[in-house]
């Protein structure tokens, strides 16, 4: 087999080819940051249920930046198809009957997805504000020496006001 000598001009197409690869990424890599711009479907799945940090925002009107390590809200740490389903859910107004309508499935799957996605929700307990004391609970209050009756006239001072 004779021996071939390299052309002068064998370096430069390869040059030439990794040069526009180069810039066939870099034109991929900008449509995508222009696309997660407007999609945030497109970090959610990106994501894959991976924790995500948010490390700058924008508050666009006020024209302020504030930069340091930001942790998402629950809801949005979802699936984008989760965070559809509960949107969904909130613009039915809880009914569960629209929601088998608008997906097409039964009662106990819309239930089931629901318990699912609870249970990825940290759950804040609200407990309702407990009654205030009717005027025979104080007078028992009173004569069994647990409130002075400086407390019980206060109290019935503050049950007339609310």
């Amino acid at each position: 087999m004779p021996l071939q000598r390299p052309s002068a001009r064998s370096p430069e197409p390869k040059a030439k080819s990794t040069k526009s690869i180069l810039i066939l990424i870099l034109s991929i890599q900008c449509q995508i940051l222009l696309h997660m711009r407007k999609e945030w479907q497109v970090l959610s799945k990106l994501g894959a249920g991976s924790p995500v940090e948010i490390l700058r925002a924008r508050l666009v009107e006020q024209d302020v930046v504030v930069e340091g390590p930001f942790e998402l809200p629950p809801l949005a740490r979802l699936s984008s198809e989760d965070q559809t389903f509960v949107a969904a859910f909130v613009r039915c107004h809880g009914s569960i009957k629209q929601m088998e309508q608008l997906f097409g499935v039964s009662y106990p799957t819309i239930k089931n997805r629901l318990n699912r996605i609870g249970a990825l929700m940290p759950f804040v307990e609200v407990a309702p504000e407990p009654a205030p004391p009717s005027a025979s609970e104080l007078l028992t209050r009173l004569e069994r020496g647990e409130l002075s009756v400086a407390e019980v006239l206060s109290q019935l001072h503050e049950k007339e006001s609310s």
